[in-house]
């Protein structure tokens, strides 16, 4: 049974007592597997064409029962599944609903996610003694879920979701990355104009086993100073993303800006200040954990040309840069605002290039 998985820690198989045990290697036959530690389901809507399988699966399957943390998260990986069935030469989507112990929310936004995706739900047993910690699976655990998502993929559920998909496909096939997308999805890629020697560019994944090595960050200390990065827009609207370190051990905090002639603009929300911090963003959490996390903002530049974006801050990390088109969704979403800076977003993704 060959599938497309998408996840995080526990697909890499965190919590097993051996990596054989994972539980996409314990399904038999040879699947594309991606994974990443500690990302929420948005690390893969940024330049999905990365992770695009070269041969049709069974199933995609989506493991992030564990990582939904932000307002966002159900939504993004509904947004996920929808992609995926392209990503994974698939009409099925199944989304593993393993959450962290003692946490049947997360079972609950799986299930959300599902509906709004038309996707189908693998449910493992977890009880208590399936877990290793608080959130991952030992061997018995990853068997569950290994167990749960071969149920889900032979399901007559499944049969009746993966024929209405295939259907559905010929007439809407998202594009699996966007026109105009950038990525720097390495730290030690960062496109920096200007970077001040407080900043180190440290890899912190040697310590932390295969799974996480080449953990590349640029950090600072508690001296606040200013990394300078060069974002190539080829439309005048365009959004930006910067991925950093958001952690319970450390209270840190930087600011965003752009040198005109760029200008940059919040996301319209009622929840931006949670989901899209900007210009300002903490990256310290009450959670006992430390996690990727990503903030967008708007981008106007008068012509395609090259836009200066400063990062200053203290304590933090940042480890990743995107930068894409404006969408319709985007300009919509900006048009809903009275500010003066979302009708100049408006405005310059309409206006004539």
């Amino acid at each position: 049974m060959s599938l497309y998985v998408l996840g995080a820690s526990t697909t890499g198989g965190a919590g097993a007592a051996r990596w054989a045990d994972a539980w996409p290697r314990l399904l038999g036959e040879p699947s594309t597997v991606f994974f990443k530690n500690a990302v929420e389901p948005s690390y893969f809507l940024h330049c999905s064409s990365r992770f695009a399988s070269k041969r049709p699966h069974v199933a995609a399957v989506l493991d992030f029962g564990t990582n939904l943390w932000s307002e966002k998260a159900v939504e993004d990986l509904a947004k996920l599944a929808v992609r995926s069935r392209d990503l994974g030469n698939t009409s099925l989507t199944v989304l593993v609903a393993w959450p962290r112990a003692r946490n049947e929310l997360d079972t609950t936004r799986v299930a959300r996610a599902a509906a709004l995706s038309g996707s189908v739900v693998a449910r493992p047993t977890h009880s208590s003694e399936l877990y290793a910690d608080a959130v991952h699976p030992n061997s018995a655990g990853h068997r569950a879920i290994a167990d749960a998502v071969s149920r889900a993929v032979h399901s007559v559920e499944a049969k009746s979701a993966s024929t209405a998909g295939a259907r559905a496909r010929p007439r809407a096939r998202p594009r699996p990355s966007g026109g105009g997308e950038l990525c720097f999805s390495d730290a030690n890629e960062l496109p920096t104009v200007h970077v001040d020697s407080e900043w180190k560019l440290v890899d912190e994944g040697y310590q932390m086993g295969a799974a996480r090595r080449h953990k590349f960050g640029w950090r600072v200390g508690s001296k606040t100073s200013e990394m300078v990065l060069r974002a190539n827009v080829s439309s005048c609207a365009s959004v930006v993303s910067v991925g950093y370190l958001k952690s319970h051990r450390e209270g840190g905090h930087f600011k965003i800006q752009c040198s005109s002639p760029c200008e940059c603009s919040s996301i319209r929300g009622f929840h931006q200040r949670e989901i899209h911090p900007f210009p300002v963003v903490r990256t310290y959490t009450p959670l006992n954990m430390s996690v990727t996390e990503t903030t967008s903002f708007g981008l106007v530049a008068p012509a395609k040309m090259a836009c200066n974006i400063t990062i200053s801050g203290s304590r933090v990390r940042v480890d990743s840069f995107y930068i894409r088109e404006a969408t319709e969704s985007d300009v919509q979403n900006a048009a809903l605002s009275r500010e003066q800076q979302h009708l100049e977003f408006v405005r310059a993704a309409t206006a004539p290039f």
